[in-house]
């Protein structure tokens, strides 16, 4: 029979005696969850179409704002350049995502997580910003530019 007054300091001791390896354990699975996170989302969670002439950078990073949104994760669209360092609002040609999961800040881009320098780079724009930027695509893709409608 365990007496309920002597519980607690049995686990303190059975804590002093393996806080080593508690600690080792508890850290294992906080870096295997911050590593496979990424990694899960992009296996089970992202089935992205392939870019095409309907469907580009703009529109990925919509779908995957709203995706990791449905799950929780809080996510910054950014639009920046990968060719250049320092690059203006102007010279910026790609849009991707930046992900805040268990604190940290990840890049994902056609549904992949990225961890280069680049993708960390840019302007952040508002969800609304990146509505505007794929409407933009589909009024253009509707009035292609051609010598009758000019």
């Amino acid at each position: 029979m365990i007496r309920i007054d002597k519980a607690p300091c049995c686990l303190k001791g059975w804590l002093s005696r393996h806080k080593f390896y508690l600690l080792v354990t508890l850290s294992t699975i906080g870096v295997i969850f911050i590593v496979l996170t990424p990694l899960m989302i992009q296996k089970f969670y992202f089935d992205m179409p392939q870019p095409s002439s309907e469907f580009d950078c703009d529109d990925g990073t919509l779908l995957m704002m709203e995706r990791l949104s449905t799950l929780g994760i809080k996510s910054t669209p950014i639009l920046g350049s990968l060719k250049k360092n320092g690059e203006s609002y102007q010279e910026s040609d790609h849009i991707w995502l930046l992900a805040d999961i268990a604190g940290l800040r990840i890049a994902f881009d056609w549904g992949e997580p990225r961890f280069g320098a680049q993708h960390y780079e840019g302007f952040a724009v508002t969800p609304q910003q990146l509505l505007i930027f794929v409407q933009q695509d589909r009024v253009s893709q509707s009035n292609p530019v051609s010598p009758s409608n000019r």
